[in-house]
């Protein structure tokens, strides 16, 4: 009797020993493992996506080498974007040379149409509004925002 006691005791012993976790223990651990997983398959798609680009690359090189019709006909498509790209650069270097050109020149602020149009306007409401014609400018005297 005293031995089976003896082994009731110790089982209870050990249920309440090996058998319990803390609630915030096992959650905050379930959680770290989700992560984990969350992670694991966020690098074997990019893994994946990676190992496609390079295949993808790998294919395109080979083409390129073995090709020399492939080889000239790229390397010509590329002389008419570089041509076509620098005729836009030379474009834009005219307009930005002509704008600076034009920078501070009494007049050249606005059309001329619309700068006689606003002299006459403030011509007319002189209590109103001053309006400078080198610049383009209307300044309200009142204080309107």
């Amino acid at each position: 009797m005293a031995r089976m006691h003896t082994i009731a005791l110790t089982l209870l012993g050990l249920s309440f020993s090996a058998g319990c976790v803390d609630q915030t223990k096992y959650d905050a651990l379930k959680l770290e493992r989700d992560q984990i997983r969350e992670q694991l398959a966020t690098a074997e798609g990019e893994s994946k996506a990676a190992h496609q680009g390079e295949e993808a690359y790998k294919d395109q090189l080979q083409r390129l080498m073995n090709g020399d019709a492939t080889k000239v006909g790229l390397i010509n498509n590329y002389n008419q974007e570089l041509a076509a790209l620098r005729s836009q650069n030379d474009d834009l270097k005219s307009k930005y040379e002509e704008a600076l050109r034009n920078q501070g020149k009494t007049g050249g602020a606005l059309p001329p149409p619309l700068a006689s149009a606003l002299t006459e306007f403030a011509a007319q409401n002189p209590d109103l509004v001053d309006f400078d014609s080198s610049r383009g400018m209307v300044k309200f005297k009142s204080d309107v925002t």
